[in-house]
């Protein structure tokens, strides 16, 4: 198959367009789909789906008041999230014991994101409390991205951090946004911890990730800079400075964007996919033998329920 990210482009710029204006305006009868293109996430290789999340995540964000979550958007994460819990936190997989507490986190996070069911009108106040509650799981989101982020940031960063943030290797992290370099020493008792996700991001992408993955994921992170709403905007220079401020804003009840979660599990995935990018036509193997378990069982798995949800009647995408 060949590179399909300007098809993914394609797809994307004919969701939103912008008028004399500047202003952003949908179009929902000139939309294209992936379906039209008979794209399906599943089938994708590595390249080609980690072109996807970045294409499809950056079509997300057109500033506070410019968001866009398509049925694409979930289908990509539910089949991402597929591949992960089939490798990553699976165990045998990986030569070690499964860690359920990651693993809980990372399903809770990602069943927020499956598409909701036509609930009707509510028969009882348990009925509407719960179609309220779901209703509005974008608050969900962003509590539990932010701290799934923070842990495997830090496991991922694991010769020098440990997951409480208590450093256990001496290591710098240079930031590029003007601020002077920042040490993090083990026997220093002002700096021997780290509590910034910022850091974080930063010492991850410079240090840790592969050249593929970070150039994709500071793709996603540049494409945040001109459109984001910050008091002193000047000194934005790169897109950890956002996740940041987000994960402040979001987690002190300021501020809660709808797209914050799906943009966190967007680059989520990517460093979890970075993990397996060797033995990727294994651990997609594994994730097809599992989706097509549970197409047949009809069991809760998130891609399928995905697809049935979205195309119940389009047996080509099921």
């Amino acid at each position: 198959m060949e590179n399909l990210k300007n098809t993914f482009e394609e797809i994307t710029s004919s969701w939103v367009t912008q008028n004399n204006a500047g202003d952003f305006i949908i179009e929902p009868r000139k939309q294209k789909r992936l379906g039209d293109y008979s794209i399906k996430f599943h089938e994708l290789n590595l390249n080609d789906f980690t072109d996807a999340i970045v294409v499809f995540t950056k079509a997300l964000y057109f500033g506070k008041s410019h968001v866009l979550v398509q049925d694409e958007h979930l289908l990509m994460w539910t089949w991402g999230a597929n591949l992960v819990t089939a490798t990553v936190l699976e165990g045998s997989f990986v030569g070690k014991e499964i860690d359920y507490e990651k693993r809980r986190l990372f399903e809770t996070f990602v069943r927020s994101f499956i598409p909701l069911p036509n609930f009707g009108s509510p028969s009882n106040e348990l009925e509407a409390n719960l179609e309220n509650f779901l209703r509005n799981r974008s608050v969900l989101q962003g509590y539990l991205g932010f701290p799934f982020l923070e842990r495997i940031l830090k496991e991922k960063c694991g010769k020098f951090v440990d997951l409480n943030g208590n450093v256990i290797q001496d290591f710098v992290v240079n930031r590029s946004n003007g601020k002077k370099p920042r040490p993090y020493i083990v026997n220093d008792p002002y700096k021997n911890k780290i509590s910034s996700i910022e850091d974080l991001l930063y010492f991850y992408l410079k240090n840790i990730v592969s050249q593929e993955i970070k150039l994709k994921i500071e793709d996603i992170l540049e494409h945040l800079l001109p459109s984001f709403d910050y008091p002193h905007k000047e000194k934005l220079q790169h897109g950890a400075q956002i996740i940041y401020s987000w994960r402040n804003s979001s987690l002190h009840g300021a501020e809660n964007l709808q797209t914050i979660g799906g943009i966190l599990l967007s680059i989520i995935l990517l460093i979890e996919i970075d993990s397996i990018k060797e033995e990727f036509e294994i651990v997609h193997k594994e994730a097809l033998m599992n989706y097509n378990h549970f197409k047949k069982t009809k069991y809760d798995a998130y891609y399928t329920l995905s697809l049935q949800e979205y195309y119940p009647y389009n047996h080509q995408w099921i």
